[in-house]
């Protein structure tokens, strides 16, 4: 989905029709982690404190579908790192952070 749709969307997001607003949720929640960020951005812009909650909660269920599909993926894998299932975890509350940094630190404690 391109930036503009998207946009169109995340205007639809004060409408009062709640049929409206579970179409267009499901719509941009489909669209996956990626469009998180334009939804942080229109978060910022957000004047109406209900546009604001719906827009959280939209992040929340995309984090939680994401962390969930990952977690899925790694539980079904031949490896299972300790180190990559507690990454996925804690990433629902972090999103920023990286398992690369996370085994940097881990490599300095070695130290």
């Amino acid at each position: 989905m391109n930036s503009s749709d998207l946009n169109s969307l995340i205007a639809l997001l004060d409408d009062p029709d709640s049929e409206i607003f579970k179409v267009v949720s499901e719509k941009i929640v489909t669209q996956g982690i990626g469009v998180v960020p334009q939804l942080e951005n229109a978060w910022e812009k957000a004047h109406n404190e209900i546009v604001q909650d719906r827009i959280e909660n939209l992040i929340q269920t995309i984090q939680f579908n994401s962390t969930f599909d990952s977690i899925s993926l790694w539980i079904n894998s031949e490896t299972q790192d300790l180190l990559e299932g507690a990454f996925l975890i804690a990433r629902f509350q972090y999103p920023e952070l990286t398992l690369s940094s996370i085994e940097k630190e881990i490599e300095k404690i070695r130290r």
